[in-house]
């Protein structure tokens, strides 16, 4: 929370493009316990962006209490992200205080951003949630060998991976990829307006206990 509150401050200005820079937090292993806002007035592309990160030395290898821990205090997303093209890489997610309104990683309304290799817990509606509303850019999100787990409540999925109300088109990439323990895997919806395009692409996924796969 300390160092994307100084995001702004640490390149030569907030324009990412224009200076051809990116940033990379990096964290040593341990548990954290708060919740992440990743909000800025950066400009960024699909390669001068902003990465979040563990150490080397600091990964989870798989295990569910191991690496970096990102541990919410309370009845909220573990990690909320407003802005463009943010990468979420190798942290253990957990969001386990027994409420619907726990998400493990929500991207709200922000293009083109990746999760790779994320260990993600959560006890609410949705795992990993992406809303791509009220934008005529076209946009591509990858989720990419990650995990997601979760207690079935009655509505929660493990990818919950919504569409556009503006004239653009949003895709998304999920591969290698597994779910366990939700209602859904995977929902792909709200894919509003007329002229609109969704595009979703699941490539070598394991459905690990759900109820459902896949719901529209």
């Amino acid at each position: 929370t300390l160092a994307e509150a100084d995001v702004n401050n640490i390149g030569t200005s907030a324009d990412l493009v224009a200076n051809n820079e990116a940033i990379v937090f990096e964290a040593d292993a341990g548990t954290y316990s708060e919740s992440l806002v990743v909000n800025s007035t950066l400009v960024t592309d699909a390669t001068r962006r902003v990465t979040f990160t563990c150490a080397a030395g600091s990964e989870h290898l798989g295990e569910k209490d191991a690496g970096v821990i990102l541990s919410v205090p309370g009845a909220v997303a573990a990690i909320t992200v407003y802005d463009d093209y943010v990468r979420i890489d190798n942290l253990n997610i957990q969001a386990l205080q027994g409420s619907s309104s726990n998400y493990g990683i929500y991207f709200a309304n922000a293009l083109g951003c990746e999760v790779d290799s994320c260990s993600v817990r959560s006890d609410g509606n949705y795992g990993i949630i992406v809303t791509n509303n009220s934008t005529s850019s076209p946009s591509t999100h990858r989720i990419v060998n990650s995990v997601v787990i979760g207690s079935a409540i009655a509505s929660n999925y493990c990818f919950d991976l919504r569409g556009t109300t503006g004239s653009g088109s949003v895709s998304y990439e999920v591969i290698n990829c597994a779910g366990y323990g939700m209602r859904d895997w995977c929902r792909q919806g709200f894919s509003a307006a007329a002229g609109t395009t969704t595009n979703l692409s699941l490539i070598n996924n394991l459905d690990l206990g759900c109820s459902r796969t896949f719901q529209t």
